[in-house]
């Protein structure tokens, strides 16, 4: 073993540099760790690789005692399993792995290299470990099979404690400092500019026509106050529609003084919305005020997720690793999932954006059904007035109170204009509803009941169970009955709808061949006045392996006075390093079998800084096939993209469209320019400086420190510190906290030492948190501890010897080791006084040894030979 490593080392640093890269962000995964009926705490940080997941080597040796040590920097990773004898070293670089002296080759494609360690594909793992890696993305865990004792279980038997043992094994906090950039009364705004052109020709009048569009989106401080402004435009109408929204966000709930507010906006914001009562619409002029968290879930078993779309940008939305809803086009520039349902149990979702110029991003959110209940005594409150849809005014107020352990109780009022009178030719009216409803967690099914009764609309109940059948299947049945109800979300029918009984079930078959296979199941029935019944079945099922993915949405419908429906859209996907390859198929089997769309779409080729893509979409029904070729730069200062599209039918078009985000940098007014999006994120203008007087504060005499990488959420950020000793750090998701840390191992002098290691931020849309990382020179001290024997010194261990500031406090603590050195690193610069604890010089009954003072400097930063002699007390 040694004979096969020791060159591989020794050859490893120049080699292996180039090994190291940055992890995608988009692509993290946080997984529980579970062992047999074990749980680890803490999450472990896995990364999406196509259709496999990697996870880090030198973090799941670790939880699990394996004798492994990973070498990122060298792309090693060393030691054994078990027993010595099996030795096991993998060298990336090499393309190989060492089992018991046994080599195997190794796919590059299923191991990287980042800087924190070295990550390798699951299933590849299990086939070198003495355990089998499960990873389900669908449950987000992890769990290791072994039939036989794992390091870490031998040693939680052993000591008899498991709960001491898992706590051992917790993974370390930083709890670092948090930091708010205070508002201002006015910031230079971020900026998004998108500028669209195109031409087209009609394949009916063979005319061709030029158009042209543009969006400016900005966020920023005015007023001391976040501000949003969305404008867009076109050659038709200059604008065409503008939002301006101002207001304040705070996750601790401190504003408005007594009313500890989360948040309160005003200008253009969303209406008030209800599973039972009314549905979302586009933002209206008006006012809100809330109490509830920032993240907190729309519906206790749904949620809503809507944001800002720019023009050509497009959306995915995915439950437990499942596509549940895909958005192409921006509705008012904005992108809305309504009634998004949530599963017992954890529900995990991805928003995952994709600009036209092959940029990419993700959004990661977490709910689950028992965040709806509310502690004895807590209280969250909501209120808004806006102008209503269909005229007059929307106002809402919700109140949410914990009665009981496991129970709590919900309140809401809106009034509003109901529109859906006029389309069965009725004028619009104006109604008041009152909801009352529980939420209770009993035996482990979760129940909600509400009732609602409006002013001239009716009435309506709901009743709801929803639990949890084995480890892996959800099962959740509902009941609504109406009399007379008419709201935004029942509008008003020819048939009355007066029942509605649906059941779902959300599960996944075993792991075999594919990663599990998750299905969902559900099934409505609507009653009407007349005895009609109206009868719905979907069916989503889903698969993966390794890079390839597939899914199909299946829905059955039975309804009176028409044929029997049954469509389906089949989704494919394929990725690898290079490209990634999408298709969709429609079809119909009922009441006639045919295709009814298909498309297929290349993308990713990557020629340098460009990126090519192609596409095909047949449309049947209106026997139409387009044919599409696009490419697009998506780095550098600005983003380009241009298409052509070729129609069959004789509608061609080619469009071109640039987009940019601008930001200022505060402390030095230079403008970074950038092909992602500004607008909507937030920055960090971090400045690291040798703090030489020590007094936290950038003054004359401190040095700028060039050359300083940072980290994000324990994830190495691209770029150094300048001359300047800043690093403009962009596009922080706005709201979403985030700890920022100096990487120490970019300090030139391992003697320095970050006064401010890092720091928890939460970004704010379109603001710059201006943050100082001091950097502390310091120096060693060391020494020798001797005891008086016969006249002579001899060397004394275990003796306790203490650092003293020039504010009488013990600083630091050191026992001599076997040959009675001692040394003090990482000492700021300073007076100090060494001394042997007082409480030691009395117990062995020595004589209290004189104190020794010193100083450490520039010019003394390594003060040797501070050595104590030691003198036992004369017998009386």
């Amino acid at each position: 073993m040694a004979a096969a490593a020791g060159p591989a080392a020794s050859n490893a640093t120049a080699a292996n540099a180039s090994l190291v890269e940055e992890p995608d962000d988009n692509n993290l995964r946080l997984l529980s760790v579970r062992v047999h009926s074990y749980t680890f705490d803490g999450l472990l940080e896995a990364y999406a690789s196509g259709g496999s997941v990697l996870v880090p080597l030198g973090e799941l040796a670790s939880l699990t005692d394996l004798a492994i040590k990973t070498q990122p920097e060298k792309g090693t990773a060393v030691g054994f399993l078990y027993d010595e004898k099996r030795t096991f070293y993998l060298d990336v670089a090499r393309r190989q792995v060492i089992l018991s002296g046994k080599i195997r080759p190794l796919n590059r494609d299923q191991v990287k290299v980042y800087p924190n360690d070295i990550y390798v594909d699951a299933d590849l793992l299990s086939q070198w470990l003495p355990f089998k890696i499960d990873v389900d993305l669908y449950s987000s865990t992890a769990t290791l099979r072994s039939s036989i004792k794992l390091p870490f279980e031998a040693r939680m038997e052993r000591e008899k404690r498991f709960a001491r043992s898992l706590a051992q094994r917790r993974p370390v906090e930083h709890n670092y400092p948090g930091y708010f950039e205070p508002y201002a009364s006015w910031s230079t705004p971020f900026l998004t500019t998108t500028i669209n052109g195109s031409a087209a020709q009609n394949g009916t009048t063979g005319q061709t026509g030029f158009s042209g569009s543009y969006v400016v989106h900005g966020t920023g401080d005015l007023l001391d106050m976040e501000s949003t402004l969305y404008v867009n435009g076109s050659d038709q109408s200059p604008v065409d529609n503008i939002r301006f929204t101002m207001g304040r966000k705070d996750e601790a709930s401190r504003l408005l003084g007594a009313l500890n507010a989360s948040e309160y906006a005003f200008g253009d914001v969303n209406s008030p919305n209800s599973a039972l009562i009314s549905t979302p619409h586009e933002p209206q002029m008006g006012v809100m005020v809330s109490s509830y968290p920032l993240a907190r879930q729309s519906e206790y078993d749904r949620q809503r997720f809507q944001g800002e779309l720019l023009p050509g940008w497009q959306v995915e939305l995915y439950q437990n690793n499942v596509l549940i809803g895909y958005q192409t086009e921006p509705i008012q520039g904005q992108y809305i999932f309504d009634n998004v349902p949530l599963y017992f149990g954890k529900n995990y979702f991805r928003l995952v954006f994709y600009g036209p110029q092959g940029q990419r991003r993700e959004e990661t959110h977490s709910y689950e059904l028992s965040d709806a209940l509310l502690q004895p005594g807590k209280k969250y409150y909501g209120a808004s007035a806006t102008q209503g849809q269909f005229g007059g005014y929307h106002t809402g107020v919700q109140y949410d109170y914990g009665l009981a352990k496991n129970l709590s109780m919900s309140f809401e009022y809106q009034g509003f204009t109901l529109g859906s009178q006029q389309l069965l030719g009725q004028p619009a009216r104006d109604s008041q509803y009152g909801r009352v409803g529980f939420r209770s967690l009993l035996g482990g099914i979760f129940f909600a009941g509400d009732v609602v009764g409006s002013s001239n609309s009716g009435s309506m109940y709901e009743l709801s169970a929803q639990g949890r059948i084995g480890d892996s299947t959800s099962v959740k049945l509902q009941n609504d009955v109406l009399n007379d109800y008419v709201s935004d979300t029942f509008p008003l029918l020819p048939d009355p709808l007066v029942s509605r009984l649906s059941v779902n079930l959300n599960s996944a078959l075993p792991r075999g061949m594919f990663s599990r296979i998750p299905i969902n199941l559900r099934y409505q029935r609507d009653g009407y006045a007349s005895g009609a019944e109206r009868q719905q079945l979907d069916n989503l099922l889903a698969v993966s392996y390794r890079r390839f993915s597939a899914s199909n949405n299946l829905s059955f419908v039975r309804a009176p006075a028409q044929a029997d429906q049954l469509i389906g859209t089949l989704a494919l996907s394929a990725l690898s390093r290079k490209y990634s390859l999408r298709g969709e198929i429609g079809y119909s089997t009922q009441p006639n079998s045919e295709i009814t769309n298909a498309s297929l779409t290349l993308d990713g080729i990557r020629r340098g800084a460009f990126v090519y893509s192609a596409g095909i979409n047949r449309q049947y029904q209106l026997t139409d096939t387009q044919f599409r070729l696009g490419v697009s730069r998506p780095v550098g200062k600005f983003a380009f993209n241009a298409s052509a599209i070729y129609s069959t039918a004789g509608n061609n078009s080619l469009n071109i469209g640039i987009t940019m985000g601008v930001a200022q940098e505060p402390r030095t007014s230079d403008w970074k320019f950038d092909s992602r999006p500004a607008a909507g994120m937030g920055a960090v203008s971090a400045r690291v400086f040798l703090d030489n007087d020590q007094d936290g504060v950038f003054s004359e005499g401190d040095v700028p420190l060039a050359g300083v990488a940072f980290k994000r959420n324990g994830s190495r950020l691209p770029g150094k510190t300048g001359k300047d000793g800043i690093l403009f750090i962009t596009n922080l998701t706005g709201h979403y906290p985030v700890d920022l840390a100096l990487d120490t191992r970019t300090l030139e002098d391992p003697l320095w030492v970050p006064a401010l290691p890092g720091v928890r931020i939460s970004p704010r849309p379109g603001s710059v948190a201006r943050i100082d990382f001091p950097i502390r020179p310091t120096g060693e001290i060391d020494g020798t501890t001797y005891l008086l024997r016969q006249g002579r010194n001899v060397a004394s261990s275990d003796v306790v010897v203490q650092l003293i500031n020039e504010h009488g406090k013990v600083i630091k603590t050191q026992k001599s080791a076997f040959d009675g050195f001692y040394v003090f690193d990482g000492v700021p610069y300073g007076t100090y006084l060494i001394r042997v604890a007082p409480s030691q010089v009395g117990r062995l009954g020595l004589e209290s040894p004189r104190s020794i003072q010193l100083t450490v400097d520039a010019k003394h930063q390594f003060v040797s030979g501070m050595n104590i002699q030691l003198k036992r007390k004369a017998s009386p």
